[in-house]
């Protein structure tokens, strides 16, 4: 098992419309595999999601059946104007 950690920045003010949309949104309706979803304390404005994965090939294959998806475009409409552009996609393997 590896992990996908996606760290996402908001606008300021668009942090609980972001964590609306995706505890309610595509998240639950394409049965993400998210692992866990966190707000860090110290960290104003960001979400961290970890997913979980076999390998570096179900990434890629789940991410761009994601992409494809119907609900995927109107998730995308409202979620990506409340994001700073710079997101940051990690994997990591484990120890």
């Amino acid at each position: 098992m590896i992990l996908q950690r996606i760290t996402v920045h908001y606008k300021d003010g668009m942090l609980q419309e972001a964590v609306r949309l995706l505890k309610e949104g595509v998240v639950v309706k394409n049965e993400l595999r998210l692992a866990r979803f966190f707000v860090p304390k110290d960290v104003p404005n960001t979400t961290v999601g970890y997913f979980e994965f076999e390998n570096e090939r179900d990434i890629a294959t789940f991410w761009d059946n994601w992409a494809a998806s119907p609900e995927t475009l109107e998730f995308r409409r409202m979620y990506e104007p409340l994001v700073v552009p710079e997101m940051l996609f990690e994997v990591l393997y484990p120890a």
